[in-house]
């Protein structure tokens, strides 16, 4: 039942029903004993104790109050029912001193009794000494007015374009100073050469076989050389800082540099940075075969490029 908010009252309030039932009237009293000094507050829990002459009763049973004072006591539930004797646990929701009389209180068949004459207080769970306390709302969401969330609107697109620009403008400062500075990372070898000796130094006194375990340490030095030398020759073959670029940087430029040949050796160049990218993350459950596997991913990748690289100049060559 819902508890309605009503202020506290001082005054003695009468509650009648006007009973005209034919019901024989019952004697009863509150038989507990409040928490507070003051009385009962709103909500708690007293028995109440009825006795008078027999009426045969059946659960459950209901009080008929008028509508204004309907609140003022509420029956829950029988502690002990009897012909002639009922103990009932009750409530009130509102508070104030009440003196209800005539009562009718009946059972689900209309049998019952009549309350002659009961005194109730009940005390309201706000101090009246202390003022309300109000709520507070929730802080969001904000409603902006339009100047402000005009503002706020156009201070984060700014935010954002000026990322953008600071981003291309350090990539664009980084391929400058890597075309100023290409010199050092040129061999008298050709990038795929260079990366052809590379590969046989490196694969030079390791054996790929599942009756030879390699250490964890070993895995990472092997993939570590090999992820160099896999981009030294992306970054000499396109000149794009792909020793410090992330693998999907590196491709979104080698793509632009070279959009001709690139969707010939388009799906080689995703798989050998894809699978160095996931092998590095995990070098602790990785085994020789599996730095076998990736060395021949590079090779193939590297041998492809260069190849295709080729025969588009070649081709160029010969139609001038």
């Amino acid at each position: 039942m819902a508890t309605p908010t009503a202020p506290a009252q001082d005054a003695t309030v009468e509650a009648s029903s006007q009973s005209t039932s034919q019901n024989s009237v019952w004697s009863c009293k509150v038989d507990s004993s409040p928490k507070d000094e003051k009385g009962f507050t709103v909500g708690e829990v007293f028995e109440l104790d009825c006795t008078g002459p027999a009426v045969v009763l059946k659960e459950p049973l209901k009080l008929k109050l008028p509508e204004k004072s309907e609140y003022v006591l509420a029956l829950l539930k029988p502690v002990a029912m009897t012909d002639n004797h009922v103990r009932y646990q009750a409530t009130g929701y509102m508070p104030g001193d009440f003196k209800l009389t005539r009562l009718d209180v009946i059972d689900s068949e209309g049998h019952g009794f009549v309350i002659d004459s009961l005194n109730l207080k009940v005390q309201s769970v706000i101090d009246p000494q202390k003022p309300p306390q109000e709520p507070f709302g929730p802080l969001a969401p904000y409603r902006l007015e339009f100047p402000m969330w005009l503002f706020f609107s156009g201070a984060v697109v700014l935010l954002v374009i000026a990322a953008w620009i600071l981003v291309y403008f350090r990539q664009r400062l980084q391929k400058k100073l890597l075309e100023k500075n290409i010199k050092k990372f040129q061999s008298p070898m050709g990038s795929y050469h260079q990366f052809s000796k590379d590969l046989r130094l490196l694969k030079r006194g390791v054996v790929f076989s599942d009756h030879v375990a390699w250490q964890p340490a070993q895995v990472r030095d092997f993939l570590t050389k090999l992820n160099e030398s896999f981009r030294l020759f992306i970054l000499r073959e396109f000149t794009v800082p792909a020793t410090t670029w992330s693998s999907r940087l590196i491709v979104r430029s080698v793509k632009k540099k070279n959009r001709e040949a690139y969707p010939k050796y388009r799906h080689e160049l995703l798989k050998a940075f894809k699978e160095l990218d996931r092998a590095l993350g995990n070098t602790d459950t990785l085994k020789s075969q599996d730095c076998e596997q990736l060395t021949q991913i590079c090779w193939q990748a590297v041998d492809l490029i260069w190849k295709t690289k080729n025969a588009s100049k070649t081709m160029k060559e010969n139609q001038q």
